[in-house]
């Protein structure tokens, strides 16, 4: 499971094809079409991001880097779909934590 510092930057690597194993070209602006929800996952309840940026993929590559942050600590579910597919690996695991991780 990736961990991050609360307030700091967190970055998930994407392989944006859907569930028929089909690429996906996503775009910065696709953004605001993408379903990307955060949710709490030991309550169910969403949760905001911020500073949410989709970098474009380098070279060859069909991976991308989402990058994003959460202001409170805790362990989520990341979900990104694209109209009625899922992202191969969505939803996402992650964790924010406060102060130092051991």
């Amino acid at each position: 499971m990736d961990t991050f510092d609360v307030g700091g930057e967190a970055s998930l690597v994407l392989n944006p094809v859907d569930s028929g194993r089909n690429f996906v070209s996503l775009k910065l602006e696709d953004l605001q079409t993408l379903a990307i929800t955060v949710i709490r996952n030991s309550t169910g309840s969403q949760v905001s991001l911020s500073g949410l940026y989709l970098n474009p993929p380098v070279g060859d590559s069909v991976r991308q880097i989402l990058t994003f942050s959460v202001e409170e600590p805790g362990t989520f579910l990341l979900s990104v779909r694209n109209g009625d597919d899922s992202l191969l690996g969505s939803p996402f695991l992650f964790r924010y934590t406060q102060g130092l991780r051991i």
